[in-house]
């Protein structure tokens, strides 16, 4: 209960459209895409070349990156920043819908509630139910003897 309120009154203080913790993540993606060198190929696919010997191809219509990163986090990786910094494009065009502080908000928005002690529950007339039966497993004990040394 504590922490539904506190990550929903966290979440309200802050006012950008994306999350405080994605958005950090973005800014050292885009720092990072500075030292990566951009080639435009086709109407929204670029090769970003950042090592040398390695270069990713970054499609913007599909939000996909050979590297992967791109698809698997939701947001921009640092290649992806680099082709997105080379059109001037909106970054936050290219975040997932589930960073979005609206859908975060809604996430947070239901409330859980409060119980009271056992102590005031109404007492139960009805008879406990009995534990499951032990059951004795197939096979002879075995036994280690006390100077015996463990395995492992």
């Amino acid at each position: 209960m504590q922490r539904i309120q506190l990550k929903r009154s966290g979440m309200q203080k802050f006012q950008e459209k994306i999350c405080p913790n994605i958005a950090e993540k973005i800014d050292k993606n885009l720092k990072l895409s500075r030292l990566c060198i951009p080639t435009w190929d086709d109407k929204n696919k670029y090769e970003i070349d950042c090592e040398p010997r390695k270069s990713v191809v970054v499609d913007l219509n599909q939000k996909t990156c050979t590297y992967g990163y791109f698809q698997l986090t939701g947001y921009p990786c640092t290649h992806a920043c680099a082709a997105i910094g080379a059109r001037r494009l909106p970054l936050l065009d290219y975040v997932h819908t589930c960073y979005n502080r609206e859908n975060y908000l809604r996430t947070y928005e239901h409330t859980v509630t409060p119980v009271s002690s056992d102590k005031y529950w109404v007492r139960c007339e009805e008879q406990l139910p009995n534990p499951l039966a032990v059951r004795k497993l197939p096979g002879r004990l075995k036994k280690r003897a006390a100077d015996e040394p463990k395995k492992g």
